[in-house]
């Protein structure tokens, strides 16, 4: 009775998967009734002990409670018993077992074995087990190439799995799918393709099939075949992301680019946002949170009377690692970079601002924002690219390339959205040369000549080792000395000349300061120190190129204005002179 009960608390275990709770239960029994213990006992405890991996404790209560032995012909058996049971397995060369065992605890047994590496004795087991029907005992088969497959010993797998695939009963997806695997392990990529190919056509939604064969396939160099399986029709049947990803990378190593592009965006939409128009790219940058972001975007969408949810395809299976898809993005805004296809480049930096997957690390987040900067300086989208860097300078007001970037959005501009921007950060921040400097800017081409004077002068005083500050305030002062109505000229031509001169020292003699210098007195109409400054600046070398840049050689500016001050004095033949040497088309 007490047997009866403990086997019925461990099936209860066992079934509710407390595995541990069912071995101790069943431990217990086998310690105190011995001699009760059953074949169907010991079958149930060996499943315990399998499930646990316990494999050499399985042999034990095999020979313990089943009458296995273990032999080795050149010992005596009482000396060889004497020995620990790892000793044993490990010098046995024989197995006894019981004609009358039953044929599930010789399948364990054998299993066992297995899985301990004893493979000289489990050998003689396999073969009897081997002369049993196929039909009737597949599964008997099944258990013990698996365990072949767990300890890579692929061929002798194999042995028993091509008896499987022959047969009516086993001849099905999963057995397929075994043998498929054992073949690529020993390498016959030919047989393994053959074998996927039929698991593919007996389960075809099998998508780590299909990814399998894919792979053989790419090895053995047949690549239109790999994508043909790869494919998936989305109006049909929900697409799986792994087998789109692996997609994506075939068409990448094929340099597919239109075909590559589409696969991607089509893996993207599984958590990127769908944008629809203007209005909703805008609601994307000037929310900051990703749930204000989806909320902007419902609200946009109630209001003009349009489906909220987009129509995108359903997908299925496992999703691809945040990293593989983070590699695969950068990818696909590299491509549409180098093919200068702006315009989509803009969409997809756009669409990711919605990624639930790249947004919430901080890191990533910060990736995706500056990629939309850059997409927007590239399409021209001023409009957007000056809301998103309007952001980064008030994030980093001391990094000097956060500046440079938003004096180059705001150069190319329609609007003048930044004027008052720019004085709302000088009261927080107004020991910013750079700020002082774009204030500067807007008020000289604003033709308020005393506020620019007066920004450069305090930006003068926080930096003057910058040439570009004397350089403009000599600028402003001749702008003031050409107006109209300006007195005391020749004063501010004199201030003028000064700040020109602190420039040129702190440049040095090179085309470009001998250039502005020339440029200057041109626009004073100092015609004859213009042509001086001009033609010092033809002898001069151009001024050497950033690292990849382009070379700045102001040669054909300074020819174009020579020969216009030389054709304005009635030298036409010295104009043309300059324009043949120097401007050629």
């Amino acid at each position: 009775d007490g047997l009866k009960l403990a086997k019925e608390i461990a099936k209860i275990h066992y079934e509710n998967k407390d595995v541990h709770l069912a071995r101790d239960a069943m431990e217990t029994a086998f310690r105190k009734y011995p001699s009760y213990v059953t074949p169907e006992d010991v079958n149930l405890m060996l499943e315990v002990l399998m499930h646990q991996q316990e494999y050499t404790k399985c042999i034990e209560i095999l020979i313990n409670h089943a009458g296995v032995q273990l032999l080795n012909k050149h010992v005596g058996e009482e000396e060889f018993h004497s020995r620990s049971l790892e000793e044993q397995l490990s010098q046995a060369t024989e197995c006894y077992v019981p004609a009358d065992l039953l044929i599930d605890l010789h399948t364990k047994l054998t299993v066992s074995l297995i899985h301990v590496k004893a493979f000289e004795i489990s050998a003689p087991l396999v073969e009897q087990l081997m002369t049993e029907s196929v039909e009737e005992f597949g599964d008997l088969y099944l258990d013990i190439a698996e365990a072949y497959m767990d300890v890579d010993f692929h061929e002798a797998a194999l042995q028993l799995l091509r008896p499987l695939i022959n047969s009516d009963h086993y001849n099905v997806a999963a057995v397929w799918l075994q043998y498929g695997e054992s073949l690529a392990a020993v390498d016959q990529m030919e047989e393994a393709a053959e074998a996927y190919n039929k698991v593919v056509r007996l389960a075809p939604q099998h998508a780590e099939a299909r990814l399998t064969l894919s792979s053989i396939l790419q090895s053995l160099g047949r690549l239109d075949e790999a994508l043909l399986i790869l494919n998936q029709e989305s109006d049909f049947e929900p697409l799986d992301s792994q087998l789109l990803f692996q997609r994506c990378k075939i068409l990448l190593d094929q340099n597919l680019v239109d075909e590559f592009i589409n696969a991607a965006k089509l893996l993207f939409r599984r958590h990127f946002i769908h944008i629809r128009n203007r209005d909703e790219a805008e609601a994307m940058i000037s929310n900051k949170k990703l749930s204000n972001k989806y909320e902007a975007i419902r609200e946009l969408r109630r209001s003009k009377n349009e489906s909220l949810e987009d129509n995108g395809p359903a997908y299925t299976g496992p999703d691809v690692s945040i990293e593989d898809q983070w590699e695969l993005f950068t990818s696909v805004c590299n491509i549409l970079h180098e093919k200068k296809r702006f315009e989509e480049l803009e969409r997809m930096t756009f669409t990711a601002l919605g990624s639930k997957e790249f947004m919430k690390d901080k890191e990533r987040a910060r990736e995706v924002e500056f990629m939309c900067l850059l997409a927007c300086i590239y399409n021209e989208s001023s409009y957007f690219a000056y809301n998103i860097m309007r952001e980064l300078v008030i994030k980093n007001p001391e990094n000097v390339r956060c500046w440079n970037l938003l004096n180059l959005i705001i150069s190319k501009a329609d609007d003048f959205r930044h004027n008052r921007f720019l004085l709302r950060l000088t009261h927080k921040h107004p020991d910013l040369v750079a700020l002082g400097l774009l204030n500067g800017h807007n008020c000289l081409v604003a033709g308020t000549y005393k506020y620019s004077l007066a920004e450069y002068t305090g930006a003068f005083k926080q930096d003057p080792s910058n040439p570009l500050i004397p350089l403009m305030l000599g600028l402003t002062f001749t702008h003031m000395a050409c107006q109209k109505f300006s007195g005391k000229k020749h004063s501010l031509v004199v201030q003028a000349c000064a700040f020109l001169n602190t420039y040129v020292e702190m440049r040095g003699e090179c085309q470009e300061s001998m250039y502005n210098l020339g440029r200057a007195m041109h626009q004073l109409n100092l015609l004859p120190q213009a042509i001086h400054y001009y033609k010092q600046a033809l002898t001069c070398q151009p001024v050497e190129s950033l690292e990849g840049g382009p070379m700045l050689d102001l040669s054909r500016e300074i020819a174009f204005n020579l020969a216009l001050i030389y054709q304005n004095s009635g030298s036409p033949d010295l104009a043309r002179m300059y324009m043949y040497k120097y401007i050629q088309i």
